[in-house]
């Protein structure tokens, strides 16, 4: 955010890639707590079905 909010850029959504997207798909704990940084800003989550 401190990057974005510098450069007068706004969070549009959060998309997670290559291996932190696995440790995502397989950790439920660490998924939810990505889900609420997400509730947190008002954008959705971008991944795979």
């Amino acid at each position: 955010m401190g990057f974005l909010q510098a450069h007068g850029a706004a969070l549009s959504h959060i998309k997670p890639h290559g291996a932190f997207y696995g440790m995502l798909s397989g950790d439920e704990e660490l998924m939810r707590s990505v889900a609420d940084v997400n509730l947190q800003y008002g954008v959705p989550f971008f991944g795979l079905a």
